[in-house]
């Protein structure tokens, strides 16, 4: 196959067969070899660009293109209505909330601002799972606060394998605090440090995750209510 290539001014070409002979900018002086596409040769040249995985670069003034490996990242969102109150300590019943002026109904579960109550979900993980660390994001809302004042989330898990006893302690407990903006507000949290799951956790394991409120550390007035949360994990 024969291909043609110009030099910028549009005036000169150069045409070889089986390989690309490319002009440089001036259009005065050939590239030494042929493209470079097949991740084994390097690229000689003065103010070249070595776009090939192996990363080898002959010249003076050149720029080294490599290959990065990036760290995917996958989210699953948990709504209100998927959550139960726990039975010791638990937060309110799932309650339905009309925001009155355009009829907008939502699910919340309602927190209360003196005592810490906890929920939890039950959620099988992918089989794309790396089996490591999560993260999560807390959405939630208010009956009452001031810009004054914050609420702290906590939130821990654990993996279950077949044939594991229920009754088993969860992984080591992550907060998340937030600042109150406005009454019946959106809020959206960070997401929270790396959550490291009780148990073996492995891709498509059945996990158990418990939320509570820290009125402890925490100093919103009103109740808190949780609308969802985000979970944001890695796979492979």
């Amino acid at each position: 196959m024969e291909q043609n290539y110009k030099n910028i001014d549009g005036e000169s070409s150069a045409s070889e067969v089986g390989y690309n002979n490319l002009l440089s900018r001036d259009g005065t002086n050939d590239l030494i070899g042929d493209a470079n596409i097949d991740n084994t040769n390097a690229v000689d040249l003065s103010n070249g660009i070595n776009s090939n995985n192996s990363g080898a670069v002959i010249g003076a003034g050149a720029i080294n293109i490599q290959q990065t490996t990036l760290t995917q990242y996958a989210e699953i969102f948990i709504p209100a209505e998927a959550m139960n109150k726990t039975t010791t300590a638990g937060c309110s019943g799932l309650t339905k909330v009309e925001a009155g002026t355009y009829d907008v109904d939502y699910w919340v579960l309602d927190f209360d601002a003196t005592t810490e109550e906890s929920c939890f979900f039950t959620l099988r993980m992918p089989d794309n799972w790396d089996g490591k660390t999560v993260t999560f994001q807390f959405i939630w809302t208010n009956t009452a606060g001031l810009t004054t004042e914050t609420v702290v989330w906590g939130v821990k898990g654990r993996a279950y394998a077949d044939s594991d006893a229920i009754d088993q302690a969860y992984g080591t407990e992550v907060t998340v605090t937030d600042t109150w903006l406005a009454q019946n507000d959106i809020h959206l949290t960070d997401n929270s440090t790396d959550v490291t799951l009780g148990g073996l956790p492995k891709a498509g394991q059945w996990c158990q995750f418990k939320i509570s409120r820290k009125t402890s550390i925490d100093n919103i007035s009103g109740d808190a209510r949780l609308i969802g949360i985000r979970i944001k994990y890695k796979f492979v």
